[in-house]
């Protein structure tokens, strides 16, 4: 077989996951005692936006894809 040619898992990233994983690292900024207060709150804010566009249109997209049977694409 051609290893050229075969899949590698780990070239796939998971958007759903990418997006959680962005959003930790903002929350970490909105939890930095050596951030200021002001650009802390901003952080929190964006966080909070993320998660409720996440929420709104990602989970509620996977959530239709199980209701419908759709197959994973997820390569693994």
């Amino acid at each position: 077989m051609d290893t050229a040619a075969a899949p590698i898992i780990d070239r796939y990233i998971n958007r759903e996951l990418s997006l959680l994983e962005f959003n930790h690292r903002v929350l970490a900024q909105a939890s930095d005692p050596s951030v200021p207060l002001l650009e802390r709150l901003r952080f929190l804010c964006i966080s909070c936006t993320n998660l409720d566009e996440f929420f709104e249109v990602r989970v509620a997209g996977l959530k239709q894809r199980l209701e419908i049977g759709a197959k994973s694409r997820d390569p693994t």
